[in-house]
């Protein structure tokens, strides 16, 4: 039989090849799946950009939300930044979770205040008894010492005054501790009677214009004159010539300094004033303020002192230290001082004062830390008793905080100074605080609204 379609090997085998081509193509393009393809599908899909389904499917998104990408760089959505298709309302929110703490509860120990200038605190025993004694009373009363807490150094000024004459050692000094800040020290003042018994016509107030020491003034009325010997804290003259009219308008010759005679002559006595740092006359009888009112001081006599009288006045600064202690089961509940208080193991003595009243406080009343750490105290916090369970107490902080060491205060109910207490240690019940917040964009406003923040606890209360 003739063959009619002769075909070689060759043909053959591009035949075949041209077949198994095809016939893969058909597989590969398969239809694309109901919902669109799966992310990394790598394989062609039979359909053009726009087709139904024809799109790469990302799974697992929140309904409505608004895609973005995340800090690793891939695309995702949550509930806390949506658009409703329906109305077109965005919101835009964040969450927050943190532990708060909750019921506080501080433990607060009585004191005990050893005075000192010596640095190191008294070297009481931990678990010895002490005695206490009213300086005043001489009442007793026992405690057991339980342990040193800290010291609180402060700067104190003292003075040291000597006399040399023979009229009135009448001169009184007083310095407060803002001195430091104000003034110098160690320093020394000296304080001599240089006139006596001269006459004073008026008060540095009233002057119109300054007058000078040493200068010649003149009555207008009257026509006396004088010499001018203090200015401080009024007009004082000596060598007088004529006599002044109440009310005479007194001028000075140099300065053109000009007040009324409103005191006609009174007595005084005159003295001058030298530290190296500030120099000066004044009036007996009349204070006169140094430092920006930090030294005062004062002639109890307007006269009856005699000319070249001095007065030598040392002032120095010295550390005074309050050493403060915890004790324990005090024999009375008391808050007193000054007390003498002697270990009776130790046979330590000292001076100080012991606050051991108990209860501190109240539920209600309110109650301060203050914390003794730095130069200067400053108050950590203020709060409430809420609670008393022997020496611990439920504290509600309304404002700053509290720390361990802090020294807490509350108002003595019996008047006096306040009640005080170590706090030596804390206790808190955290809570923990789980909250959304946002705001929405409302559509149906003219223009782009705040809606406004909503805060929702875990135990469902919701504020805004």
């Amino acid at each position: 039989m003739k063959k009619i379609f002769p075909l070689n090997k060759k043909i053959l085998f591009t035949l075949i090849s041209a077949l198994s081509i095809i016939g893969y193509s058909f597989v590969v393009f398969a239809a694309a799946p109901n919902g669109g393809y799966a992310p990394g599908t790598t394989l062609d899909p039979d359909c053009a950009p726009g087709d139904t389904d024809c799109v790469v499917s990302i799974g697992g998104l929140n309904p409505n939300s608004i895609l973005y990408t995340d800090a690793n760089g891939n695309t995702t959505t949550d509930s806390s930044f949506t658009r409703n298709a329906t109305n077109y309302e965005t919101y835009i929110g964040r969450t927050y979770q943190n532990t708060l703490p909750g019921d506080l509860t501080l433990t607060l120990d009585s004191l005990m205040l050893e005075y000192s200038t010596n640095a190191t605190p008294g070297a009481y025993i931990p678990g010895e008894n002490l005695v206490f004694e009213n300086v005043s009373t001489n009442a007793t009363y026992t405690g057991v010492y339980q342990g040193f807490g800290f010291s609180i150094p402060q700067d104190n000024i003292s003075d040291n005054t000597t006399f040399n004459g023979t009229g009135l050692d009448d001169l009184s000094i007083d310095t407060y501790n803002d001195y430091i800040n104000n003034g110098p020290a160690p320093t020394t003042f000296t304080f001599t009677i240089t006139d006596k018994n001269v006459s004073m016509y008026a008060v540095a107030d009233n002057y119109n214009g300054s007058f000078q020491i040493g200068e010649t003034v003149i009555g207008s009325n009257s026509g006396a004159t004088g010499t001018v010997v203090s200015t401080e804290p009024g007009l004082v003259l000596d060598t007088i010539s004529g006599t002044f009219q109440y009310g005479d308008l007194i001028t000075g010759n140099s300065s053109g300094a000009t007040v009324n005679n409103e005191i006609n002559g009174d007595l005084v006595d005159v003295y001058s004033y030298n530290n190296g740092d500030v120099s000066g006359v004044g009036i007996t009888g009349r204070g006169k303020n140094f430092y920006n009112h930090s030294l005062y001081i004062y002639f109890s006599n307007i006269t009856g002192h005699e000319i070249g009288d001095q007065w030598t006045v040392e002032i120095t600064t010295e550390t005074f230290y309050t050493h403060i202690h915890k004790i324990s089961d005090v024999s009375d509940s008391i808050s007193i001082g000054p007390v003498s208080i002697t270990g009776q193991t130790s046979n330590t003595a000292s001076e100080g004062s012991i606050f051991a009243t108990t209860p501190l406080g109240n539920p209600g009343d309110n109650i301060i830390f203050q914390n003794f750490s730095g130069p200067t105290p400053i108050i950590d916090g203020i709060g409430a008793i809420t609670a008393v369970n022997g020496n611990n107490y439920g504290i509600q902080i309304q404002q700053g905080t509290y720390h361990v060491g802090d020294i807490a205060f509350v108002n003595n109910p019996n008047g006096g100074g306040a009640l005080a207490a170590l706090v030596s240690a804390a206790n808190t019940d955290p809570i923990t605080v789980d909250m959304s917040s946002g705001f929405s964009i409302n559509s149906n406003i003219a223009g782009i609204g705040l809606r406004g923040s909503v805060f929702q606890q875990t135990d469902g209360t919701v504020t805004g």
